[in-house]
């Protein structure tokens, strides 16, 4: 079933992303993601290049709850799984992580 990616970002090998929606699209289909997921991927892409740190991502998407980096992480590599080519997510040790898309 082909999805609408009307007002979507699009990103590389067919990737786009609806800010408005929270969708993730690949080749115009729905890629389904949790809530979570959502937050930290929109949060990773609205500062593509830039190194996005634990802090940022737990204040965005944790509204500063007491979460651990391993939560964190765990997240990371669902959304990693989930986005099998063409948009790269890289730790930054110590600091936090890098999306290229």
């Amino acid at each position: 079933m082909m999805e609408t990616v009307k007002d979507a970002v699009k990103l590389a090998n067919g990737y786009a992303y609806s800010f408005e929606t929270s969708t993730l699209f690949k080749d115009g289909k729905m890629r389904l993601l949790s809530v979570k997921q959502h937050q930290i991927l929109a949060l990773l892409l609205k500062n593509i290049g830039k190194v996005v740190s634990f802090e940022m991502i737990i204040d965005n998407c944790w509204n500063k709850d007491n979460v651990d980096f391993r939560t964190i992480s765990s997240h990371i590599r669902d959304i990693r799984n989930k986005i099998d080519d063409g948009i790269t997510i890289k730790n930054v040790r110590g600091q936090g992580y890098i999306i290229n898309a």
